[in-house]
């Protein structure tokens, strides 16, 4: 109807809007997700093959997913450790928790620099899941907590960050605290903005 009336300008506004906005760019759009996997697989050690084997048991498994993820967390793959652990945590083979076994795994993933697997055992440690609640037990916690954190594991900045508000594994540092909690809130973190709220409603 445009091209017909001559009206060039609004039908080349209608075919760009229709391009950009409504028609997906498939090149553009594989090659967006690409960049984004690849930015994130750059932020830790864990090999790219590890998640292409994970990720294709998942896909492609099962009823025998579970029997396949032990046989691929037996060979060492830190997202197959990862996700039995959590599976292991939340009680799914037993019908409970088995906090040791959770942490038999969350370590072959953490040994292998899965960030969140990092934090899971220092969580584990802070809320005494796992451990003897000393000193020794606090310090180990917040180790992996930086090792999250330096994998880019947004929630372990928060867990520091609550740390070094109750002088747990390290000394009190309100301040310290503070800054960890806002860089986790700059990050949109909601436990951290959580965080940031109760203290400046004291």
């Amino acid at each position: 109807k445009l091209l017909k009336s001559e009206n060039y300008y609004n039908l080349f506004v209608e075919l760009v809007i229709y391009a950009i906005l409504e028609k997906k760019q498939p090149l553009y759009e594989d090659e967006r997700t690409k960049n984004v996997v690849e930015t994130i697989l750059q932020n830790t050690d864990i090999s790219v093959t590890d998640l292409q084997n994970f990720l294709i048991l998942e896909l492609n498994e099962g009823i025998n997913f579970s029997h396949s993820l032990k046989r691929l967390a037996n060979d060492g793959n830190p997202y197959a450790n990862y996700h039995l652990a959590v599976m292991e945590y939340r009680g799914e083979f037993s019908g409970s928790p088995r906090y040791d076994k959770a942490y038999e795994y969350f370590l072959n993933a953490a040994n292998n620099n899965h960030p969140s697997a990092c934090w899971m055992i220092g969580n584990m440690i802070i809320k005494g899941k796992i451990g003897s609640n000393n000193e020794k037990d606090y310090k180990e916690a917040i180790k992996y907590f930086e090792k999250a954190k330096s994998l880019g594991n947004i929630a372990a900045i928060n867990s520091l960050g609550l740390c070094y508000q109750e002088g747990i594994g390290v000394k009190k540092d309100i301040e310290k605290s503070l800054k960890l909690f806002k860089e986790a809130a700059n990050k949109k973190y909601v436990y951290a903005l959580n965080n940031l709220g109760i203290y400046y409603e004291k």
